[in-house]
Parts: C-alpha cells; sequence; structure tokens
C-alpha cells in the first residue's frame, strides 16, 4: 500500500469501482422501466479476504461488494436482482500482460511483498479455475 501512488490507486478505482458504478446507474433507468432484470457485477476472492499486496485492489473490491449488496436492496422493489461474482483464480492472463496493476515505485523494504508478487505472476496459464466453465456457470 506505502508503494502505491495517488495516481495509480485512483486509476483501480476508476476502473474497479467507479466504471461498474456508472455502467449500473446508466441501466438501471430502463430496467426500473421495464419493472425487472438483473445487474451482474465482478467481484473477487479479494473482495472477501484481504492479503499482504493486495490492499488497494482489496479496497476496491470490498467497494464493490458494499456497493452491489446495498443496490441489491434498493432495486429489489423494482423486480431487479443484483448478482455479485466473486471469483478465485482462473486460467486467464489476468496476472500478466498489463492487467494486474503494480506500483511503479518499489520500496526495498518489502522484498517479501515482491516475492509473493513474482509468485503470483508466475501462476499465469496454470491457475486451477476454468474460465469457459465459469462463464457458463454464470449464464
Amino acid at each position: 500500500m506505502e508503494e502505491t501512488s495517488d495516481a495509480e490507486a485512483r486509476a483501480m478505482f476508476d476502473i474497479n469501482f467507479f466504471g461498474l458504478w456508472n455502467v449500473t446507474r446508466a441501466v438501471l433507468p430502463q430496467m426500473r422501466a421495464q419493472r425487472g432484470g438483473r445487474i451482474i457485477n465482478m467481484s473477487s476472492i479479494f473482495g472477501l479476504v484481504s492479503g499482504a499486496g493486495w490492499g488497494l485492489y482489496n479496497a476496491t473490491k470490498f467497494a464493490v461488494e458494499g456497493l452491489s449488496e446495498a443496490l441489491a436492496q434498493e432495486v429489489e422493489p423494482f423486480g431487479i436482482s443484483v448478482t455479485l461474482i466473486e471469483p478465485g483464480y482462473f486460467r486467464t492472463s489476468f496476472l500478466g500482460g498489463g492487467s494486474l496493476a503494480l506500483p511503479e515505485n518499489t520500496i526495498d523494504a518489502y522484498t517479501a511483498v515482491r516475492d509473493m508478487t513474482e509468485a503470483h505472476n508466475k501462476m499465469e496459464g496454470d491457475q486451477l479455475g476454468d474460465p469457459v466453465r465459469a462463464a457458463e456457470a454464470i449464464i
């Protein structure tokens, strides 16, 4: 957390929280008018548990959890449901290739965190979760 700049933290919230919030606000008027619909929000296992090295990612996903749970209560009278998906590791390119936002500036004191991050990056392609089966289950 200490290594992450203000700009990096805000970019992560822009993607993981504010993007979801803006899309949700855009679709709600139509869903209310038709008296039904389903909003599916992507959180993460890290929206339920915290981990060293993932503090700001945890914060964005905890925010998605809170927003989604409150939203479900707000829109239920209109026949709208909210589904919150909290996946763990799936065989995707998330752990590398620019999807995983890591601090640009590092501090030598956090070598254990850096080692853990590197271990996660090496998992890419070997994650247990099958994304095709996950998509089928969500649908």
